[in-house]
């Protein structure tokens, strides 16, 4: 989960500890690098369920929405993301050919980098 949202009441856990067994290897190697080893680490080793707001302070997660809109927050987060070559990527593996990609860095560049400008070349 490259980009985690969460709805407004939600709560999650970590509870292997409460169940006496083991972490599952991707919650041992991704949890200390996105909240910290102190964090990930207390997390784990008590087992206690993590509110929507802690998970957002802690960084696990995003943002939180309302039910109704996180469906539309995430649909909107990938909407930016995407590109004609994104769409083209999925279609040409759907129909087992070969990609046609048509966009350009030069040109066609999501806007998800606000503090770029391009430098003036002489």
């Amino acid at each position: 989960m490259d980009i985690r949202l969460i709805a407004v009441g939600a709560k999650l856990g970590f509870v292997f500890a409460r169940r006496g067994i083991v972490p599952e290897a991707a919650s041992t190697f991704f949890l200390p690098r996105v909240v910290g080893i102190s964090q990930a680490m207390e997390w784990c080793a008590t087992g206690r369920m993590i509110s929507a707001d802690e998970a957002v302070a802690s960084g696990y997660a995003r943002s939180t929405h309302d039910g109704e809109a996180l469906l539309d927050a995430a649909r909107a987060i990938v909407a930016r993301a995407g590109s004609n070559d994104a769409a083209e990527g999925v279609a040409s593996f759907l129909e087992k050919r070969p990609a046609r990609y048509t966009d350009t860095v030069s040109s066609d560049m999501p806007d998800f980098y606000p503090w770029w400008t391009t430098p003036e070349f002489r």
